[in-house]
């Protein structure tokens, strides 16, 4: 039965007919299933001692099972934009978030000595640029592309 925000099993003493009452709050990670007994949560989800349902990981955080089963914040140079999320994404070559939990993609900035280039200068110069800034690729470039500054002389 459920009592104060807590689930309890329900023991009966040897010399009683009335059920004596033990508390047992499923741990963090999992909830009460309709066996009564505690599950974990799926990847992407967690809980909080004595909850009753698994609640999706907030933006800016994951849970995969390898990191335990609170859902933890995305370490600096990722973000994660997704509710229940099992896994942060990388900010492009050269860029880096400037703190954990990271929520969205403009979070990643150039890290010094690199810039953002710009986007027509990219397309112009595509063949060279493409090979250092962020790998040979046939794919349209990436929203951010951090590269050394570029000088035209005329």
């Amino acid at each position: 039965s459920y009592v104060d925000g807590e689930w309890h099993n329900s023991l009966t003493a040897a010399n009683s007919t009335v059920p004596t009452v033990a508390c047992q709050a499923c741990a963090a990670g999992s909830f009460m299933s309709g066996a009564l007994e505690c599950e974990s949560c799926p990847p992407g989800y967690s809980t909080q001692p004595g909850d009753l349902a698994c609640q999706p990981c907030p933006q800016g955080s994951y849970q995969d099972d390898l990191q335990g089963p609170e859902c933890t914040s995305c370490p600096v140079g990722t973000y994660s934009s997704l509710l229940g999320g099992q896994n942060c994404t990388s900010c492009p070559l050269n860029s880096s978030t400037s703190s954990s939990g990271s929520t969205i993609f403009s979070s990643c900035q150039c890290q010094d000595p690199y810039v953002e280039l710009p986007l027509p200068l990219i397309l112009s110069q595509r063949s060279e640029l493409v090979e250092g800034a962020w790998g040979a690729t046939t794919s349209p470039p990436p929203e951010l592309v951090c590269g050394k500054e570029v000088y035209f002389l005329f």
